[in-house]
């Protein structure tokens, strides 16, 4: 992964710490390609481009979830609790009102349910998840305080995000691509 920081004054150092520790607690660093974070704390600018790998494995019940059949229903043990609201509409779109969660990791599906095919439905997109997670980052590094906030690109695998104290001007948003250019 690549990483440049930018910034006015003596925390350079304190932002790398930060931007790493976030991205390993976060579960991304191998989805970024590169990070750019420019602060001027002076003028109350920040910007932050995150461009993750291009992805587009798709996330199936069975990667995220152990599915076992029991008498007339199907057990579904959620092994990694991210996808638990995804799991819980995807099933209740698939099997409307026989679908119920029996707890916090397990959620059950009356009625005869082919097992394989349950088991083979798309719960997401990894995409989804990594820019969910660059989204997540770009809130916990940035400075707080900062209201105006512009988000200048996103597609499925870049996010720019520009924050200031002060309104955002053309001006503040043509200096931010200038800075961008030259990262």
């Amino acid at each position: 992964m690549e990483l440049k920081v930018e910034v006015k004054g003596k925390w350079k150092e304190s932002f790398e710490s930060l931007i790493r520790d976030a991205i390993m607690d976060l579960g991304i660093s191998g989805s970024i390609e590169s990070l750019f974070m420019y602060l001027d704390p002076s003028n109350m600018l920040f910007i932050m481009r995150v461009r993750a790998k291009p992805t587009s494995r798709i996330i199936r019940l069975t990667d995220v979830a152990e599915v076992s059949s029991q008498d007339s229903k199907v057990i579904v043990k959620v092994l990694d609790e991210r996808y638990s609201p995804l799991i819980l509409k995807l099933l209740e779109s698939a099997y409307k009102g026989r679908v119920f969660q029996a707890s916090r990791h397990e959620i059950v599906v009356q009625g005869p349910v082919d097992k394989e095919e349950l088991g083979g439905l798309a719960v997401c997109d990894y995409a989804e998840v990594v820019r969910d997670s660059m989204l997540e980052l770009v809130r916990r590094i940035m400075p707080e305080g900062f209201r105006s906030i512009k988000v200048l690109s996103r597609d499925k695998h870049e996010l720019l995000i520009m924050t200031s104290e002060d309104p955002l001007t053309n001006e503040l948003i043509s200096r931010a691509s200038n800075l961008l250019g030259e990262a």
